[in-house]
């Protein structure tokens, strides 16, 4: 049985246990200020040790500013993750990051991640909660599903650093 709960500093090395293997037929981008989706085949490789760091180094930031790691744990493997990072604007929170192990999605388990991160934000006072969403079906799909919408006035700093993505938000 899965069970979502924090993961604690002691266990940030098992990150290295999800599996961001992917793969898929189309990608979205923002034309004009439409959601287009687009024909590309395209494969996400395993991460290598640099990427796994960068993740735990996210993790880290992110409890440093008062905000929370979720995981999602098959026994003692992690097998999801979500970052709850508060303050990335007045009234608006930060979903940092959600990833699932292949084998493990479509299970729900990303949907109740993305939950305990919507209930700590409303719990800390935000109105409105941002992603950086992959570009791929299935991560803007997942997030049209809980309520997300591309933004017309994506976040400057997080643009600059994935102009690719789909910027999306909810409001709480």
């Amino acid at each position: 049985m899965v069970i979502i709960r924090a993961i604690q500093p002691g266990e940030y090395d098992k990150a290295r246990e999800i599996d961001v293997t992917e793969t898929g037929s189309s990608i979205y981008r923002m034309v004009e200020g439409e959601l287009v989706e687009q024909p590309l085949t395209w494969r996400r490789p395993p991460w290598g040790e640099k990427r796994y760091q960068e993740l735990i180094d996210c993790w880290t930031l992110a409890v440093a500013d008062g905000g929370a790691v979720l995981g999602a744990f098959d026994g003692d493997q992690l097998v999801g993750e979500a970052v709850f990072r508060p303050r990335l604007a007045e009234g608006m929170a930060q979903l940092e990051s959600v990833h699932i192990s292949d084998g493990y999605r479509r299970q729900g388990l990303a949907r109740a991640l993305v939950a305990e991160v919507i209930r700590l934000a409303r719990e800390s006072g935000h109105r409105e909660l941002y992603v950086s969403a992959a570009e791929t079906r299935s991560a803007v799909g997942f997030y049209q599903s809980m309520g997300f919408v591309p933004t017309a006035t994506p976040h400057p700093r997080l643009y600059e650093l994935e102009p690719n993505d789909i910027h999306m938000t909810m409001l709480l």
